[in-house]
């Protein structure tokens, strides 16, 4: 239990200094969960609970894609309820706010 809590908090902070640069820079407030289980169903369970403007997902920068994004940007693709915004890896600061 002491090892997810500490997974929980390192991603919690994770979240919440990301959500405050895109607060900072956009004026844009997301909303933050943090689950603990399958990601793709997690994801599936929150899309429909509650409407999401965007899935926006991370893409490593070397290699296969992550679960998340090989299921939402393939196998589910024309299934989820909002569009799908894959950020590759390689992209810097700059490149991301060039193209905002």
């Amino acid at each position: 239990a002491r090892m997810e809590e500490e997974a929980r908090a390192r991603a919690e902070a994770l979240a919440m200094g990301a959500a405050g640069t895109l607060m900072a820079e956009a004026g844009i407030q997301p909303a933050l969960t943090v689950k603990v289980g399958d990601p793709i169903a997690s994801v599936k369970e929150m899309l429909a609970a509650e409407p999401a403007a965007a899935l926006v997902l991370g893409a490593a920068p070397k290699g296969a894609p992550g679960p998340l994004v090989a299921h939402f940007g393939g196998h589910d693709a024309g299934a989820v309820p909002c569009p799908v915004v894959i950020i590759p890896g390689w992209l810097t600061r700059e490149d991301i706010e060039g193209w905002s």
